[in-house]
């Protein structure tokens, strides 16, 4: 995959998470709960599964026991934290070479 999709692909994400968080801050709570709850639950998940794939990238531990976390975050806090990992993966992309682009990464 060449690197120019890679960041259109990535600068897709960002923006799709940014649209799924602001259509969550204009929910209702107490009348949508359920599905808000799953939605944030669902989000917390991509979101674990992408800081794993992170730090496989970095060859560090990630230190996450399963992929998802037990606790649910609260909205604004796994909102910045969504566009902090999105913001990483595009400046990742962004600089990485055609060399360390072509080469396979092994893990577990």
């Amino acid at each position: 995959m060449s690197k120019t999709i890679l960041k259109s692909l990535f600068a897709q994400k960002s923006w799709a998470n940014g649209e799924l968080f602001e259509v969550l801050t204009t929910a209702s709570p107490s009348a949508h709960a359920a599905p808000v709850q799953m939605a944030l639950r669902t989000l917390n998940h991509i979101f674990v599964v992408d800081r794993i794939f992170r730090a496989h990238l970095l060859g560090e531990k990630h230190g996450y026991a399963a992929t998802n976390t037990t606790d649910t975050p609260e909205l604004g806090a796994l909102n910045f934290a969504v566009a902090e990992t999105d913001l990483w993966f595009e400046n990742y992309v962004a600089g990485i070479s055609d060399a360390s682009l072509a080469e396979s990464l092994a893990f577990q």
